[in-house]
């Protein structure tokens, strides 16, 4: 089952899992706080947001380039940026692995060991597979001009997740 916490962004956690991270990223890997279980199959990524009105959408897996990643599509329902603005909260997502949407048709798959790429998106509109390799290329190239077909805010943080916790 889908579950989703919302909470404070206190100091002390700040800067012990999040220094020097923006809205929408994750916490370095090594730290786990994001991370997959493949015994309880499920996901668990933490995000940091500027507000608690953020609302997940969907979670999709995909290959690109050779590469594994997840995209996570959240919104808080406004065309408002927020990058670039001090991240206040933590938004926990832990989604079951069967609910995860596989594009086109690429089955879910994730070695133990392994690592897999997470780009967090933030856009009001439904988005689609045929959009995920535009919306990881710039999340990779941070070029806007890889995003001509969305709507706004279409921005973009993340991280990488590896098995935890």
């Amino acid at each position: 089952m889908r579950e989703i916490i919302i909470k404070k962004l206190t100091d002390s956690v700040r800067r012990k899992f999040y220094n020097g991270k923006e809205n929408l990223d994750l916490a370095d890997k090594k730290h786990k706080r994001s991370y997959f279980d493949l015994k309880q199959k499920h996901l668990v990524f933490e995000i940091l947001t500027l507000n608690d009105h953020f609302r997940l959408k969907n979670v999709y897996y995909t290959i690109y380039e050779n590469q594994p990643y997840l995209v996570v599509h959240i919104s808080d329902c406004t065309t408002n940026s927020t990058i670039g603005q001090v991240p206040l909260y933590l938004t926990k997502i832990k989604e079951p692995i069967s609910i995860i949407q596989s594009c086109p048709s690429t089955p879910f798959s994730i070695p133990e060991n392994a690592e897999i790429t997470v780009v967090v998106f933030n856009d009001n509109q439904e988005i689609y597979c045929s959009i995920l390799d535009q919306i990881i290329k710039f999340y990779l190239t941070n070029n806007p001009a890889n995003l001509i077909t969305l709507a706004r805010p279409s921005e973009a943080g993340g991280g990488v997740i590896v098995e935890g916790p």
